[in-house]
């Protein structure tokens, strides 16, 4: 079971062509693999060198994955909308969902932080951990990286527990940030471990009982 980006996507991030939350969710996981770290180093030195055999501008030269954190950044501050109010990420699900509650605060949440990629901190409000509770046993926390075209979430499965069985209307990116959770299938994702599910695909996580899985997750938005 491949636990990474493939060749596609990260071909697409070194070369710029991903719009902010993937970019987000791939400079996420580059953070804890060095493997893709130095595929899309090797995909950018060899898309420089081409350009440069062809004569192309020096502006045109592959985005280096600073430029690229600089452009989410960007399309945040020119974001009219406010996308920290999103909605129920597309789910469909075989369990009830609850109406979000008043957003709380977990008592471990500083140590949480402390686990969580700094650059990640950027896009939380107001820089704290407030979770919405979505079902019994999940939490979450919209992120805003101004990209409409995408959801972009913190999740927390309490340990122990499981989601319920749901699907997406659009393809999602997964990311397990902290702690790790086992598929329906008894596949086990770990702190670093990316995930891809296509769009209408039934799934659920079951968080392991020592610890708490936090995961970000990333979400094609249904088209209006």
């Amino acid at each position: 079971m491949n636990k990474h980006p493939d060749s596609e996507l990260l071909l697409e991030y070194a070369s710029g062509n991903l719009s902010p939350a993937p970019i987000v969710a791939v400079t996420t996981h580059l953070h804890y693999c060095e493997t893709c770290r130095d595929l899309v180093a090797a995909m950018q030195e060899v898309g420089g060198t081409l350009l440069g055999e062809l004569g192309e501008q020096k502006q045109a030269s592959i985005e280096t994955i600073d430029n690229l954190l600089e452009q989410v950044m960007s399309a945040i501050d020119k974001s009219d909308a406010d996308n920290g109010q999103q909605g129920s990420d597309g789910a469909t699900s075989v369990g009830k969902m609850q109406r979000p509650r008043a957003a709380q605060t977990h008592d471990d949440d500083d140590e949480l932080l402390a686990k969580l990629p700094r650059f990640i901190m950027r896009f939380v409000p107001e820089d704290r951990l407030r979770w919405q509770n979505r079902f019994p046993s999940l939490w979450r926390i919209p992120l805003s990286v101004g990209d409409d075209s995408h959801e972009t979430t913190l999740f927390r499965i309490n340990a122990g527990d499981k989601t319920p069985v749901h699907s997406h209307k659009g393809q999602e990116l997964s990311l397990v940030l902290s702690g790790s959770f086992s598929d329906q299938h008894g596949i086990s994702y770990q702190q670093g471990d990316f995930l891809v599910r296509p769009a209408g695909e039934e799934h659920c996580a079951y968080a392991a009982p020592n610890e708490d899985c936090i995961c970000l997750n990333v979400l094609v938005k249904e088209a209006a």
